[in-house]
């Protein structure tokens, strides 16, 4: 006679067979046989009684191997089968972000925080993504609501800091990095955002600040280098030069330090000192007009006035901006304006750089584009075009064109085009002249 087995002993043997296959997967998870993971949960799943760990084991393993979209799908698998498992939901959006796919994790977020609202991982996440699409106050509104039930979270305290000050608030950025900072008065990365702050709102906060960080670690070149430019901003000039001769010390000879160290002895009427330190930053960087000027000022008080004059007429000439460089960001804001359709700036932006720079032909050509397309202004297109055609020189041919300017057949083509279009145009409407 066939013995049955009580269905209490079936759910036990279940219980356990389930209990030892998640002890094994976290065994030979932890011993990294992450192919030999996929190969036992792939029977299960293939064989239609996979449990959500053997959904969940399998993608960790994939994503250890660096498969991460094999990793993806395995868990949009286990969403059909599993649709309430919290863990492998978690599991799908950290993968999404780790592989920055923002906008595939947003709406997953917002449909778990209605029902887990507090949740630090979603909310972290969240606030993550309103930072990286800079809606700074979505941000601030999240976090409003988060530290209300966690005062003393560092991430929510910092990135409330974080948001302010992008929003260039830097009152209430400050306040926040100051409670951050008050959790663990070791924390560089939040001691270097209140000091970036205070030597805005007030230097001395900032000296005290490295203080505490370099009674830790005396060493620390970044926070000697704020101390000293704290001192700097607060006119303590020896004060700043003997952190930044520190600095020097311990081996950075950086054009800033010796800049720093060439301009501070300058000030303080030590020109003979001043000067090696100013002449290898300048061998460093010669396009630093601080560092030619100083320079020149150094010699002035030498018996090399020559030398000196050199260099300060030098410091003049290169605070005049480069025209090519100029006209290039004019014309970039010119575009930007065209593509918000504010037409009337972006004229004035390319007639600016063809003022600037007007070996530009093309600038006229632009001009005449956005009167006709833009605009509907014919009369005033036309007027661009010709003056155009004019300026490369109507009459060449286009070998000789291509030769001696950048401005090939295909623009002067083109304005030909649309000169005769915009003429018939006028001819029908009777406006032609």
């Amino acid at each position: 006679m066939k013995r049955k087995i009580p269905l209490i002993a079936v759910l036990i043997i279940t219980y356990f067979n389930v209990t030892g296959q998640q002890n094994n997967y976290a065994e030979l998870f932890l011993e990294n046989k992450f192919k030999e993971i996929i190969d036992l949960s792939d029977v299960r799943i293939k064989d239609s009684i996979a449990t959500d760990n053997d959904f969940f084991w399998e993608a960790q393993s994939l994503r250890k191997m660096g498969k991460e979209m094999d990793a993806l799908n395995i868990l949009n698998i286990s969403t059909d089968e599993f649709p309430d498992n919290k863990n492998l939901k978690l599991l799908y959006l950290d993968i999404l972000f780790d592989n920055n796919m923002f906008s595939d994790a947003e709406p997953l977020i917002d449909t778990m925080l209605l029902t887990d609202s507090l949740n630090f991982s979603l909310l972290q996440k969240k606030i993550l993504i309103n930072e990286f699409n800079l809606q700074n106050e979505n941000a601030i509104n999240l976090l409003d609501k988060a530290i209300q039930h966690d005062s003393l979270n560092i991430f929510y305290l910092s990135h409330l800091g974080d948001n302010y000050k992008r929003i260039d608030n830097i009152l209430l950025s400050s306040f926040y990095y100051e409670k951050a900072y008050q959790q663990n008065i070791k924390d560089q990365n939040i001691a270097k955002k209140l000091i970036s702050n205070y030597l805005e709102l007030n230097p001395l906060n900032a000296i005290n600040i490295c203080d505490t960080i370099l009674k830790i670690d005396s060493l620390n070149i970044p926070f000697l280098r704020y101390k000293a430019f704290a001192y700097y901003k607060t006119n303590k000039l020896s004060e700043s030069l003997k952190e930044y001769e520190k600095i020097y010390a311990l081996g950075d000879s950086s054009v800033v330090i010796l800049k720093r160290i060439g301009i501070l002895k300058y000030k303080l009427n030590d020109f003979h000192e001043a000067r090696p330190y100013l002449n290898r930053a300048l061998k460093l960087d010669s396009t630093d007009i601080e560092i030619t000027f100083y320079y020149g000022c150094s010699l002035a008080n030498s018996p090399e006035k020559g030398e000196a004059l050199k260099y300060m007429l030098k410091s003049i000439k290169l605070l005049e901006p480069d025209k090519d460089v100029v006209s290039a960001i004019y014309e970039q804001i010119a575009f930007t304006y065209r593509e918000i359709k504010e037409y009337d700036n972006s004229l004035n932006y390319y007639s600016q750089a063809y003022e600037l720079n007007p070996e530009k032909k093309k600038y006229l050509f632009i001009v005449a584009s956005v009167y006709e397309n833009n605009l509907n202004n014919k009369i005033k297109a036309k007027e661009y075009y010709e003056m155009f055609l004019n300026e490369v020189g109507e009459s060449q041919d286009t070998d000789s064109l291509n030769q001696v300017n950048p401005y090939t057949s295909t623009y002067t083509s083109a304005a030909k085009l649309s000169i005769e279009r915009i003429n018939e145009e006028l001819f029908f409407e009777g406006n032609l002249k």
